[in-house]
């Protein structure tokens, strides 16, 4: 799994496993078989994509969009949008949507 720290522009695709420990400046989204895991920031939304697999420490100030994607927030969303009901977005008890805790 590679690890980025630094700030990255966006609009980013993730296509490669990836822990960000860094800053994503606006809009991301996370390829197909792809692990990612944020401990850092999204500035903008999130989109995961089908097949996916996201874990969420960190913080996305937008959107976490799930599109059929296995999600896990433990973090900070805006907002969580699950467009498929069969891959719902999991949250633990330390996640908070919205500035709401889970």
């Amino acid at each position: 799994m590679k690890t980025i720290t630094e700030t990255l522009s966006a609009p980013r695709r993730f296509e490669e496993s990836t822990r960000l420990l860094g800053t994503v400046s606006g809009n991301a989204s996370i390829a197909p078989e792809v692990h990612f895991e944020l401990d850092g920031t999204v500035t903008g939304d999130l989109t995961v994509e089908r097949g996916a697999h996201a874990v969420i420490r960190g913080m996305v100030t937008g959107k976490l969009i799930n599109l059929g994607g296995e999600v896990t927030v433990a973090g900070r969303v805006g907002s969580v949008i699950d467009t498929d009901p069969a891959h719902r977005t999991t949250l633990e008890p330390s996640a908070h949507v919205n500035g709401t805790a889970a």
